[in-house]
C-alpha cells in the first residue's frame, strides 16, 4: 500500500491523505470497505431494539 499526503492550500494546517492498494489483494479489500456506505451503517445484530 502507498500513502500520499497533499496540502489543502484553502485551509491551512489541512492536509489530504490519499491510500493506495495493488489491485486484487486483500488491502484493496478492505480499502474499498472502508470506502463503502455499508462502512456507515451498523450491522443489524448491532442496531438499538
Amino acid at each position: 500500500m502507498s500513502c500520499e499526503s497533499l496540502t489543502v492550500n484553502s485551509a491551512p494546517g489541512r492536509q489530504l491523505v490519499v491510500y493506495r492498494a495493488e489491485p486484487g489483494g486483500a488491502t484493496e479489500q478492505a480499502l474499498r470497505l472502508l470506502g463503502s456506505p455499508a462502512a456507515d451503517r451498523p450491522e443489524p445484530e448491532d442496531e438499538p431494539r
